[in-house]
């Protein structure tokens, strides 16, 4: 009678493993369709993309600060030189006029400004403030950088961020306007108030995302391409630049690139440049700069800042010079107003 006990209770111990491990391997394959569900869902899942294109609102003002100090080192042929510190500050007011088809109109204002011209070699220095001082025509330099205050032009952009079109009653006015006073301006005034109503010095004012932001949906790990231009002492200088997103925080996207072949957007070309009594011809040039811009995720630009070293070489009637320019631009964001 104990031998049938113990043999019972064996048996029954055996069994009880064999159910243990049959319902081990029934839970184990279950698991495996589910692993193979979950594993088609992440590969199904669509693919994270970003659309990083500024946004302009309708009825929406955006008041902007825009920043660009420049220190340069003018070297001569026979190693003497000029140091000099020039400092721009713009208040603009940016709004949308007319969306129709994909394109996107945004006028531009220069509500103001503010000018510090520094010559650091003898300690001579040139300030001017829009909203109190009177403006004195006897530095050329000052005189450029107020020829776009208080003036509006409009920009016009595709679908895809891209700049079509520029135009500014304002700025045709002045073209038309130094139009007859060309044979009385010496060449350099004429060049000055010229290079001033261009298009491209619109652009560098009123662009706020300086061609950062890239066409096409991108990825979060994604690096893009973009043709970049700056203006810096009056030359236009342009290169490709790679840009990626480093960080998204607080609902801001914050994009880095640079930019490693600076040059002239055209050369050779003769410009006004400051501290010049004639005109200057543009040789040649190479730099680099960095990039640094902070987008809100509805698609209002916040903060940009723009750090450039280039060296370029000019010759003007009298010599030839070298120039190591030195550049930081800032735009930030003051506000925005509904009406």
């Amino acid at each position: 009678m104990r031998e049938r006990s113990q043999s019972q209770r064996i048996f029954n111990a055996f069994t009880s493993v064999q159910t243990v491990l049959l319902l081990t391997v029934v839970l184990l394959l279950s698991a495996i369709p589910a692993q193979q569900s979950a594993a088609q869902t992440e590969r199904d899942r669509p693919e994270l993309r970003y659309s990083l294109k500024q946004q302009h609102p309708i009825n929406v003002r955006k008041i902007y600060k825009m920043t660009q100090d420049a220190v340069v080192r003018r070297t001569y042929k026979d190693s003497s030189f000029i140091d000099y510190q020039r400092t721009i500050e713009y208040y603009l007011t940016t709004r949308v006029i007319e969306q129709n088809d994909g394109f996107t109109t945004v006028t531009v204002l220069i509500d103001s400004m503010r000018y510090v011209f520094a010559n650091l070699t003898d300690s001579m220095q040139t300030t001017y403030n829009s909203q109190t001082d009177k403006l004195n025509n006897e530095f050329d330099d000052l005189t450029y950088a107020t020829i776009p205050n208080s003036r509006i032009w409009n920009i016009t952009y595709s679908s895809y961020g891209d700049i079509v079109k520029v135009e500014s009653e304002d700025m045709n006015w002045v073209r038309e306007y130094i139009k007859p006073l060309k044979n009385k301006m010496t060449p350099m005034q004429y060049a000055m108030w010229d290079w001033a109503s261009r298009d491209e010095n619109m652009i560098w004012l009123g662009d706020i995302d300086r061609n950062v932001l890239p066409e096409a949906r991108i990825k979060p790990t994604d690096t893009w391409q973009q043709d970049v231009h700056m203006r810096v002492s009056n030359m236009d200088f342009t290169s490709p630049a790679n840009f990626n997103v480093v960080s998204f925080q607080d609902s801001v996207f914050t994009i880095q690139g640079k930019a490693d072949s600076l040059q002239f957007k055209e050369a050779p070309i003769e410009t006004y440049l400051p501290m010049n009594s004639d005109l200057s011809q543009l040789v040649s040039a190479n730099g680099t700069a960095t990039y640094h811009l902070e987008m809100q995720r509805f698609g209002t630009v916040q903060f940009v800042d723009v750090n450039a070293r280039i060296h370029a070489y000019i010759r003007d009637v009298a010599s030839s010079y070298h120039e190591d320019i030195t550049l930081r631009n800032t735009i930030e964001l003051l506000g925005m107003f509904k009406w």
